[in-house]
């Protein structure tokens, strides 16, 4: 319990030298956790298709965010990064190995 309450605290004062409001992050996190659920129904098939190929689909999530950026609506935006950061944390938990 001692070591819980350390990590939260850390994990506190670390989010709040990058300024934001705690409110604001875990929104954040429940839409990627919403996404990541969402893209592993659509796109249940990532194992063992290997880290080029999982690089492959976060490079084209980026393409399609840096697309949003240049000529879309700000909605469509977030749309395209909570794309990237889903894909990129799929990598990270190992999906594609």
């Amino acid at each position: 319990a001692a070591r819980k309450a350390m990590q939260h605290k850390i994990f506190h004062g670390q989010f709040a030298l990058v300024g934001g409001s705690m409110d604001d992050l875990m929104t954040a996190f429940a839409q990627l956790a919403l996404r990541i659920k969402y893209a592993r129904e659509a796109h249940p098939d990532w194992q063992d298709k290997g880290k080029g190929w999982a690089l492959g689909v976060i490079q084209a999530e980026m393409d399609e965010l840096c697309i949003a950026v240049a000529h879309e609506s700000r909605q469509r935006q977030i749309d395209e990064a909570l794309d990237v950061a889903a894909t990129a944390m799929r990598f990270v938990m190992g999906e594609h190995l």
